[in-house]
């Protein structure tokens, strides 16, 4: 287990408070390492603009590159859910509904979906895609698609 909480830290001037946990859970049932992680964090605008919190509960699963030292061909799964409240102080959660894969040699994610919903507001349908490294991405809201990448 590994405890991350970080003091008196700040990136231009934001201040990032809260604690992440990294549990590894050893092998699931397909053999694959998985890991639960945790996360209970704040960001302080400067001059205490605004606060936005998060919290979140996820499961990392390695599915490739365990086996050998460099990280660039390391794939990961992501799922779990999250809430907080963000800088205009409306509450949201999020819901991963179908895995997140993570390829450490893509700056994107290449595919999975999840659900925002921001307090009485519709929800946000987020996808990723099918596998692409190209950062295009839909969200629908209220039955219109908007594609951006």
């Amino acid at each position: 287990m590994i405890t991350l909480t970080p003091q008196n830290y700040y990136v231009n001037d934001y201040h990032i408070e809260g604690l992440k946990t990294l549990t590894n859970l050893g092998p699931d049932g397909n053999g694959d390492t998985h890991f639960a992680i945790t996360v209970n964090g704040t960001v302080t605008a400067p001059n205490n603009a605004w606060t936005s919190t998060h919290q979140a509960q996820r499961v990392r699963t390695w599915l490739q590159g365990e086996e050998t030292l460099t990280p660039w061909d390391d794939v990961y799964a992501i799922t779990g859910t999250g809430n907080g409240v963000n800088r205009n102080g409306v509450a949201y959660t999020l819901t991963i509904t179908q895995a997140l894969r993570v390829e450490i040699g893509c700056w994107y994610i290449v595919s999975g979906k999840l659900e925002i919903t921001p307090q009485d507001l519709p929800t946000r349908f987020v996808d990723f895609g099918s596998g692409s490294c190209d950062g295009a991405v839909s969200v629908t809201v209220n039955g219109t698609t908007y594609y951006f990448g």
